[in-house]
C-alpha cells in the first residue's frame, strides 16, 4: 500500500537501544549536509576513495562489472574507473541526506530539467506515465529536486530494519504523492490507471522468475519484466528518465525522453533489452555515476558459471 500518515507516524520502539547507532549515524548525516555543497562534494570524494580502499567485497564486484562491460578498456582504464565510481558513490550519500534531511530548495538553483512536458502532455490526455530510469548514483536527489516541478509517485525497496524503513517512507512522503512497496503491485496499477506519474528503476537483479535475460554492455543480465508489463496492464505511457552530477556537483541534469513508442512490443525479451540500451546510452558521458557496487549479473543463464 501506499504510505499513509499512520505508516509514517513515530513509534516509541524506535527508540530502542539497537537503533542507537543508526540515529547516531542520521544525526551525523544531517550536520554534515548543513556543509556549503562544494565541501559536500570534497566530503563526498573522500568518502568514496575511503569506501573504495576499505570496502573490499564491493570492490571486487565493481571491477568484475566494469572489467566485463567495458572490455576494450586497459586493465589501467578499468580501475580508475572503479575508483571514479566510489568517488560518485560517496558523493551520493551526502546527496541522498539533502533529499531525506534536508529541505532541497537550497540546490533548485543547481538544477537543469528538460523533457517534463512530455510526462504532462501524456497526463492531460488521460494517461498515467512510468518515468522508467535506473540507478544512477544521484537517484535519491534529483527525485527530490524534480518534485516541485513534478506531481509524482516513487516505488521502495522495504528495509527489515524497522527505524532505517520509518526514515526512508517519513523522508520520501515529504516530497511525493504515494510511496509505494516494491511488491504492491495493485497499488501502482491503481496510480498509473488514476493518471499519475511513478518513477520506476529497471535494472536491478531479481530472480528468473520476474525477469528475463537480455543483453547489458553485452553481458546476459536478468532484466525485469514488470517494465513492459506495467504499461501494458495500464495503457500508461513509458518515458525514459536519465539524471546527472555535472562539473563535480556545479548543477543536477535531468532529462525525460519523448514517449517510447512501440513500447511494449510484444516481446518481452526485446524490450528488456530496449531499457538496457536507454540506460547504456545515458552512461555513455558518465559511466562512473552508475550503481557499478551492485551485484547486476548475479543470475547467470541455465548452464552459465557464477559471474561473483
Amino acid at each position: 500500500m501506499a504510505t499513509s500518515r499512520t505508516e509514517q507516524a513515530f513509534r516509541p520502539a524506535l527508540l530502542h537501544p539497537r537503533y542507537w547507532g543508526i540515529w547516531a549515524g542520521l544525526g551525523l548525516l544531517w550536520l554534515l549536509v548543513r556543509l556549503p555543497h562544494r565541501s559536500q562534494m570534497q566530503l563526498g570524494r573522500w568518502l568514496g576513495l575511503s569506501l573504495y580502499r576499505l570496502a573490499r567485497n564491493r570492490r571486487q564486484v565493481t571491477e568484475t562489472n566494469i572489467r566485463l562491460c567495458f572490455p576494450a578498456r586497459s586493465a589501467a582504464a578499468q580501475q580508475a574507473l572503479v575508483r571514479d565510481s566510489f568517488i560518485s558513490y560517496g558523493r551520493s550519500i551526502l546527496e541522498s541526506g539533502n533529499a531525506l534531511l534536508r529541505d532541497t530548495r537550497h540546490l533548485q538553483a543547481r538544477t537543469r530539467v528538460t523533457g517534463v512536458e512530455h510526462i504532462k502532455a501524456a497526463q492531460a490526455a488521460g494517461r498515467g506515465v512510468l518515468m522508467v530510469g535506473a540507478h544512477f548514483s544521484t537517484i535519491d536527489l534529483v527525485g527530490a529536486l524534480i518534485s516541485p516541478q513534478l506531481d509524482m509517485d516513487v516505488i521502495y525497496r522495504n528495509s527489515p530494519n524497522a527505524l532505517f524503513d520509518w526514515f526512508i517512507r517519513r523522508s520520501r512522503g515529504r516530497h511525493f504523492g504515494n510511496v509505494w512497496r516494491k511488491d504492491d503491485i495493485r497499488g501502482i496499477i491503481r496510480a498509473l490507471r488514476n493518471g499519475r506519474a511513478v518513477w520506476y528503476a529497471a535494472d536491478q537483479n531479481y530472480s528468473a522468475k520476474y525477469s528475463v535475460f537480455a543483453p547489458f554492455f553485452d553481458i546476459p543480465a536478468a532484466t525485469i519484466k514488470g517494465t513492459s508489463r506495467l504499461v501494458e496492464m495500464t495503457g500508461a505511457a513509458a518515458v525514459f528518465c536519465s539524471h546527472f552530477r555535472i562539473n563535480d556537483g556545479e548543477y543536477y541534469e535531468i532529462h525525460a525522453s519523448t514517449v517510447l513508442d512501440n513500447f511494449p512490443s510484444g516481446d518481452e525479451a526485446t524490450d528488456a533489452r530496449r531499457i538496457n540500451q536507454l540506460i547504456e546510452a545515458a552512461l555513455e558521458e558518465h559511466p562512473e555515476q552508475y550503481l557499478w557496487q551492485h551485484r547486476r549479473f548475479k543470475s547467470r543463464p541455465p548452464g552459465e558459471p557464477p559471474v561473483y
